[in-house]
């Protein structure tokens, strides 16, 4: 799965949260809501697609018709390249030198907005900790006995600071609550609300989902949903914790609660993205849905439960085809095949004559090797009545048109690469990197020597060292493979089929060489049987 297919998978869970929330946000346990931006940074950070039948994925039409290019093995992991062909393509401009300007323009651009999301927030997390380094500790009595109520298995620090101005908690193996040296800490009871509130903070490990939500909106910086999303879920971390302490004080305190976050309000800290603030997010929503607050009811809990189950299965999973697989196994179908291929032997052709016999010729590396054979023999045979003249020429036919029209789809495909004004091919654009996150990992230097392997009993074989191909030991500048073709020319606008077009990432090579396939001839993924691979 490509980062665009996670962002987009994403977005639209975003939003179909964003439409329950505002509509449910009183009449759901918070806690569902923190369960659904689960899902949505599980899409965001996990590149694997999870098939189902229930997904809304399932309705899309899928096109069965793939354009794969595969000139490099080094793309980055979240890296989208299905713009990189435009309708319009300059002439004179090879199709190797736009895939690489287009990889290493959106790279960079990516890798920047990357770099500024990470080093904002640690700058920020940095200075909020540099300002906690003063902090004292704080032992009161009331604190001691509070301590002792509110046992905890990491070790818990409570410390005062002049450099804050709002209760906040911060650090995960040793979480520390500190608090404004400026609050009344003989006010048992304002003070027994704060520290509840952050001591459920650091219970809910709420840091960890904090981060979480940083590196998924570093990655997806360019969505502007997933900033959206970033706020609300900032904010819906503090509803579940006022929900949880409004649960420990009991419902008749929750206005006391209220007032004590109004107070809060007034003086805040300045921005500190890993801490749990106490007055971080829209304290006019949060005291809203406080004063909302009941006690969960059965229709709550089951509004809930179909919620969970429904958003999961319709918008959390990724469409599956009426044969089981996933739409993304059906894309990579017929596309590039990961798969292990069955052995092909090298060209052979076997002739049955009229007197019964069985002749069989081959192997042969060419299609041109074979009919110097083959022409000789049929020719004899007809001439002593073995063999009719029509099949002769069949033969003839049919393997000579399998050469022609090879060469007319590479000659065609390779003329429409710098043809001025072309139309563009029906298909979409996908990598093997691309095809590679569809299934749910990425293709490893042993797997695409693998992936490669059928053509090595051909003459082509693939240095996963090098990431290069060979072809009878001389190196391959460009390998093109018509694996699928309707007989239409690229530059037609009406070509349907696959072409794998590998060029070597060095821009290094000899030779340059193509496949010759046989279309009526169908192999296991539905590509024209392989013939021939010949030097162009």
């Amino acid at each position: 799965m490509t980062l665009l297919q996670m962002s987009i998978s994403a977005t639209i869970l975003i939003i179909i949260i964003t439409v329950l929330r505002a509509i449910l946000i009183h009449k759901l346990p918070k806690k569902t809501l923190m369960f659904l931006w689960g899902l949505a940074l599980f899409r965001l950070l996990i590149p694997i697609s999870i098939p189902s039948v229930f997904s809304v994925y399932s309705l899309i039409p899928q096109n069965n018709t793939s354009y794969v290019s595969e000139p490099i093995n080094d793309l980055p992991r979240f890296f989208v390249t299905s713009d990189m062909v435009s309708e319009n393509i300059t002439n004179n401009v090879d199709i190797q030198g736009i895939y690489n300007v287009s990889i290493s323009l959106w790279t960079v651009l990516w890798m920047i907005g990357f770099s500024l999301c990470v080093l904002y927030f640690l700058i920020a997390y940095h200075r909020g900790i540099k300002k906690f380094k003063n902090a004292l500790p704080l032992e009161t009595t009331f604190i001691k006995e509070w301590k002792e109520k509110h046992p905890l298995k990491r070790t818990l620090l409570i410390q005062s600071s002049d450099q804050v101005f709002s209760p906040l908690s911060y650090g995960i193996f040793k979480p520390v609550i500190l608090l404004p040296s400026t609050l009344d800490f003989e006010n048992t009871e304002v003070l027994n609300y704060i520290m509840t509130h952050e001591y459920v903070h650091i219970k809910h490990f709420d840091i960890l989902t904090k981060m979480l939500m940083i590196l998924a909106l570093s990655i997806h910086w360019f969505n502007p949903m997933v900033w959206v999303m970033y706020l609300l879920l900032n904010r819906d971390i503090e509803l579940v914790c006022d929900e949880t302490v409004v649960k420990l004080f009991g419902e008749k305190n929750k206005k006391s609660y209220a007032h004590i976050l109004i107070d809060m309000e007034i003086q805040k800290s300045g921005l500190m993205p890993l801490c749990n603030n106490f007055s971080r997010n829209s304290i006019e929503e949060r005291i809203g849905v406080i004063m909302k607050m009941k006690k969960m009811t059965i229709f709550s809990s089951v509004l809930a439960g179909l919620l969970v189950v429904g958003v999961t299965m319709a918008f959390a999973t990724s469409g599956q085809t009426e044969d089981g697989r996933t739409l993304a196994k059906q894309e990579q179908m017929n596309g590039t095949h990961s798969q292990s291929y069955e052995n092909m032997s090298p060209l052979s052709l076997s002739i049955k004559l009229q007197n019964g016999e069985e002749k069989e010729f081959g192997p042969f590396e060419t299609v041109d090797e074979m009919l110097e054979v083959v022409k000789p023999f049929c020719e004899k045979q007809v001439n002593d009545g073995n063999m009719k003249q029509s099949e002769y020429e069949e033969i003839l036919s049919k393997y000579s048109s399998v050469s022609s029209e090879n060469q007319s789809n590479i000659d065609n495909y390779s003329d429409s690469l710098s043809s001025e004004n072309q139309s563009s091919t029906e298909g979409e654009v996908l990598t093997v990197g691309e095809q590679a996150y569809e299934q749910g990992n990425a293709l490893t230097p042993d797997e695409l020597e693998k992936l490669y392997s059928v053509y090595s009993s051909f003459g082509l074989n693939y240095d996963k060292n090098k990431d290069c191909f060979y072809y009878k030991g001389k190196l391959v500048r460009e390998f093109i493979d018509v694996m699928q073709s309707n007989g239409e020319s690229l530059s037609s606008g009406k070509f349907k089929g696959t072409i794998r077009q590998i060029s070597n990432p060095r821009g290094e090579g000899e030779i340059d060489v193509s496949t010759i396939r046989d279309y009526e001839k169908k192999d296991e993924f539905g590509n024209g049987t392989l013939l021939e691979i010949k030097e162009q």
